[in-house]
């Protein structure tokens, strides 16, 4: 499988601007935030396994929910963006949109 062939499923906690790169770039990205708004967690993880989709979020939870519950994944990769990488980098703040910590 080359690298544009993996395809991504992101959580809500999810940065809207890591979603926004990944699309830029070929990547298939679905994001929760569009598709189905506060779908529960499980139901997340179960949409990820369905369709194959690598899980990014934002939330240790669901690393911890996996391993926990020895629950099947195509994977999960927990990002975290520091308020000063996102200030350095031209992301603000942005409170008004649930679905984006930070705006370019």
């Amino acid at each position: 499988m080359s690298a544009k062939q993996l395809s991504f499923l992101a959580d809500e906690s999810c940065d809207f601007s890591v979603i926004r790169a990944l699309r830029q770039v070929g990547y298939s990205v679905n994001a929760i935030a569009e598709i189905s708004p506060s779908l529960p967690d499980a139901d997340v993880l179960e949409s990820a396994v369905a369709e194959k989709r690598l899980l990014i979020t934002e939330d240790k939870d669901f690393g911890e929910w996996v391993f926990a519950h020895q629950h099947a994944m195509t994977g999960v990769l927990l990002i975290q963006l520091s308020s000063k990488y996102a200030l350095r980098n031209g992301f603000s703040r942005d409170r008004s949109d649930k679905r984006t910590c930070y705006r370019t």
